[in-house]
């Protein structure tokens, strides 16, 4: 279901008929049918609320509550590169956009791609034990996985597969920072059991920590130094 806040401004454009154009293409692409929701005039700003629905057979569900001490911590993907792409659209203009590591950074934050192909091998060859999307932020993410298990995690900041093109935006510490808090980028964020692991050898996805019995505590080593990772990213109130 769609529901959208337009203003005048943008109603009397083509914006409209562009945005259910490409929402259309990428939803047809994973058979996603709009089924209903509402367009409202709105003041200034063109707003978007959208509502997906779908159904798993009984007991089949990934949960965020399944994680058990000894699980190995994965992610899909390159972190960092959404928010890296929202600092150049917040920074410069689109004509100052020219670079092709800066339109690939932007067409992250603007054009995610749904992991649904991977999400779908995890559930149905039972790889995952637990799992959620990365939409906050691994820093809070991960906390969030952490309190519906019960359980704690250690991350290793060598192992985050950081978005190589940030390295032309931002230094290394903020390169780490924007992969743990950025959020946005979508990936899948999953725990395995560690005899299960070897797998997924050649998918696209990353090892970055173990699941620990320190229930909801995180830690983040960077080298020789570890440090307890608090949740940073999104916050929704």
């Amino acid at each position: 279901m769609l529901t959208l806040g337009i203003p005048e401004k943008i109603w009397e454009t083509d914006f409209v008929k562009r945005f259910y154009d490409g929402w259309t293409q990428l939803a047809g692409e994973f058979r996603v049918e709009l089924i209903g929701g509402d367009i409202s005039r709105s003041p200034d700003r063109f707003v978007i609320d959208s509502i997906a629905c779908g159904q798993v057979l009984k007991g089949e569900a990934v949960l965020r509550s399944g994680a058990k001490p000894g699980d190995a911590i994965c992610v899909s993907g390159s972190l960092g590169g959404a928010a890296g792409g929202l600092l150049l659209l917040e920074s410069k203009s689109k004509n100052d956009l020219s670079e092709s590591w800066q339109q690939r950074l932007v067409e992250r934050q603007l054009r995610p791609f749904p992991r649904i192909t991977l999400g779908k091998i995890l559930r149905e060859k039972g790889l995952a034990s637990s799992m959620i999307d990365i939409s906050d932020g691994i820093s809070s993410d991960i906390h969030h996985l952490c309190e519906a298990s019960g359980v704690g995690a250690s991350i290793d900041a060598c192992l985050l597969p950081v978005d190589k093109d940030l390295k032309y935006l931002v230094d290394a510490d903020q390169m780490i920072a924007l992969a743990l808090n950025g959020g946005e980028d979508f990936e899948l964020l999953f725990t395995v059991p560690k005899e299960k692991i070897s797998t997924l050898q050649n998918a696209d996805v990353t090892q970055i920590g173990i699941v620990t019995e320190n229930a909801g505590v995180v830690t983040l080593t960077d080298g020789d130094k570890t440090v307890e990772l608090q949740p940073s990213g999104y916050r929704h109130f």
